[in-house]
């Protein structure tokens, strides 16, 4: 799988006690996924399938990343 650029190969390998397969998750972009539900929301109202909680969780796990892998920490920006 092509994690950047998942449009490019969408393949997945899932290793398991009974065996492997390859499952493919589709050929999109994700900024199209992202487009998507922007429109859905600007059209119809419906809600973001993630909210600020889980952009600050995800912001927290690419922290830890970094220090894991031994990097400085990415600088905070202040408003």
């Amino acid at each position: 799988m092509n994690v950047v650029l998942p449009q490019r190969d969408d393949r997945v390998v899932v290793r398991g006690p009974d065996g492997e397969r390859t499952e493919h998750l589709g050929t999109r972009s994700t900024y199209l996924y992202q487009l998507a539900a922007v429109r859905a929301h600007l059209r119809d109202g419906a809600p973001f399938p993630t909210g600020a909680d889980d952009a600050v969780r995800t912001a927290e796990l690419i922290d830890a990343v970094y220090s894991a892998a031994g990097f400085p920490a990415r600088p905070s920006i202040s408003r």
